[in-house]
C-alpha cells in the first residue's frame, strides 16, 4: 500500500498537483498577500475574537442527537473504569541490584565522576 492515491485523477481526470504548486496559487491570491490592509485586517480580527460570541455546545449536541447518559458522571468515578485503568506494579528488580544511590561519608549521593567510572566498570 506504498503508492501514490489516484483519487484526483479519478476524479477530475487531471493528476494531482503538487504542494509547491499549490502553495504558490495560494500565495498569489489578494488575501494571502503581506500588504499593510491585510495585516491590519489581520490584527483587527484577531483583538475582536474575544468579543465574538462563543459555540453553544450543548443546543449543537441536542442538534446532533447525541444520546444523552440519565446521570452523568465522571469516568474517574466509575468503579469498572478505576478497575481496568489500574497502573501496572513494576517489577522488582533482580536480586543483588540495590536501588537507592550509594551515599559517600557525608551522606550525600556519590554522583562523582570518577565513582561513576569506576561503578561502571
Amino acid at each position: 500500500m506504498n503508492r501514490p492515491l489516484d483519487v484526483v485523477r479519478e476524479l477530475t481526470g487531471a493528476p494531482a498537483q503538487s504542494f509547491e504548486t499549490t502553495a504558490r496559487r495560494y500565495a498569489a491570491m489578494p488575501f494571502a498577500k503581506p500588504t499593510f490592509g491585510n495585516k491590519l485586517k489581520a490584527f483587527l480580527n484577531f483583538n475582536l475574537s474575544p468579543f465574538y460570541f462563543g459555540y453553544d455546545l450543548e443546543k449543537w449536541d441536542r442538534e446532533m442527537r447525541f444520546p444523552v447518559p440519565p446521570v452523568p458522571s465522571l469516568s474517574i468515578d466509575d468503579p469498572r473504569w478505576r478497575n481496568e485503568h489500574v497502573a501496572p506494579i513494576p517489577a522488582a528488580p533482580p536480586a543483588g541490584v540495590s536501588t537507592t544511590p550509594s551515599r559517600d561519608s557525608k551522606g550525600s549521593p556519590d554522583d562523582s565522576p570518577a565513582h561513576m567510572a569506576t561503578a561502571r566498570s
